[in-house]
């Protein structure tokens, strides 16, 4: 029977998984665990996998994207795709459609040779393969739409679609955005038929019954895609046992209650809903989120200024482990001025290094040229990268180096990822 673990720490989601198939391999080691995350999380949970288990590499356990799931279990039977079209070839195959098929077709007609045209209809191929749309379901939606810009719109996206089909057809070439379509196309297979009927070398898939598989990382900010859906309805009747992870507060028992809830989970709720659907049997399992040692610290200080009266031994330990200080701002130059002058100080007299000290900020456009100013006028030679931190959140990391000292500015909702974080002073103002 599946399961569905959903909670509102993210973080704390993605740990148990790991705890649990760490203590699988542990404790059986003949038995495979499998970690199904977003592609660009996986180095992270390999890091993280490592940092946990006490063995010293990862020998029946994989850490593995969609993407690669299919590749390595098509490459096991033999179906892995051949001769698969690159990005400029793609561009080549629907340059070449859009110029046969241009007396046929009415909005693209006149966008054909404008420059960028082909990579946004590249994208929109894409994302048609990814939900499973085909040519016949475009032609259908168009006749049921009133609206005549974008019923023309969509018959052309079928006869770009078709005509990309028969190209590479054509051509001997295959897209890799299909690569879980064959995929879920062996699993459902296999999953008609007795183990001991597998022919080979479908066969040579039989590990798989005798795995433990976790898909976490999803169901967060989008809901999964059809051809993820289909992969994981065939991995929940082979595998040994599969679990997967939502962010959400709660799991609505109809769609009436899917907007009941904080928004930053509707995502997640709308996603434990719809997977009732698609698993039957689904166990579901609540996380517990109650937040203890930093964590606690920093909640407490963020909603009374103060920290818990009440604290265990081990997180009376953690508090002589850490630095955790609320330092509240008058104006954002002096925020900014405060950090600079606690980065100089750090640097002189305690031992630290630039590289040892990051900054965490929440609006990037309005405080980069003020914290470029101030910088430069203490001194300091900064290294700016701009990206999320962590990935999709509002919190930007600007001044980045190894997390031994931090210093983040506070915006409305801070996330558990940024909890996790030992040596901290939060600013606000």
């Amino acid at each position: 029977m599946p399961s569905l673990l959903y909670g509102t720490m993210r973080s704390l989601l993605k740990a148990t998984c790991l705890r649990q198939a760490i203590d699988l391999t542990a404790h059986d080691p003949g038995r495979r665990a499998l970690l199904i995350v977003p592609e660009q999380t996986k180095m992270t949970m390999e890091q993280a996998w490592l940092d946990l288990s006490a063995a010293p590499g990862l020998m029946l356990a994989e850490v593995l994207s969609f993407r690669r799931l299919a590749w390595r279990l098509l490459g096991e039977v033999g179906r892995q795709p051949l001769n698969p079209i690159d990005q400029v070839g793609r561009a080549m195959l629907i340059h070449r459609v859009l110029h046969k098929e241009r007396s046929r077709l009415h909005a693209f007609a006149s966008l054909a040779d404008k420059p960028g045209f082909v990579n946004k209809i590249a994208a929109v191929l894409g994302d048609l393969r990814r939900y499973r749309i085909g040519e016949a379901q475009l032609l259908l939606a168009a006749e049921q739409v009133g609206d005549k810009a974008l019923r023309e719109k969509s018959q052309d996206l079928a006869r770009v679609l078709a005509g990309y089909d028969e190209a590479l057809g054509e051509t001997g070439l295959t897209d890799a955005e299909d690569d879980l379509n064959r995929l879920a196309d062996v699993l459902q297979l296999l999953a008609g038929m007795p183990e001991q009927d597998w022919p080979w070398p479908l066969s040579r898939l039989r590990w798989l019954c005798r795995t433990q598989i976790w898909v976490t990382g999803f169901g967060e900010l989008r809901d999964f895609t059809p051809q993820e859906d289909a992969v994981i309805a065939g991995l929940s009747t082979i595998a040994d046992h599969l679990t997967l992870t939502v962010a959400a507060d709660a799991v609505p028992a109809d769609r009436a209650a899917l907007d009941h809830g904080a928004d930053a989970y509707a995502a997640g709720r709308k996603t434990a809903w719809r997977l009732q659907g698609l698993l039957p049997g689904l166990k579901l399992i609540q996380q517990n989120d109650q937040a203890a040692g930093l964590p606690a610290q920093i909640i407490s200080l963020l909603r009374t200024g103060r920290l818990p009266k009440k604290m265990t031994e081990s997180e009376k330990q953690d508090d002589a482990a850490c630095q955790l200080h609320l330092v509240q701002a008058c104006s954002a130059d002096d925020e900014l001025t405060w950090v600079a002058g606690e980065i100089r100080r750090l640097v002189q007299l305690e031992g630290y290094r630039y590289r040892d000290v990051s900054i965490a900020i929440c609006n990037l456009s309005g405080t980069t040229p003020r914290l470029r100013a101030v910088f430069r006028e203490y001194g300091i030679p900064p290294f700016f990268r701009y990206g999320t931190l962590p990935q999709r959140h509002s919190v930007h990391a600007l001044y980045s180096g190894p997390a031994r000292h931090w210093f983040v500015e506070l915006d409305a909702s801070v996330s558990d990822e940024l909890l996790a974080l030992r040596h901290m002073r939060l600013v606000c103002r």
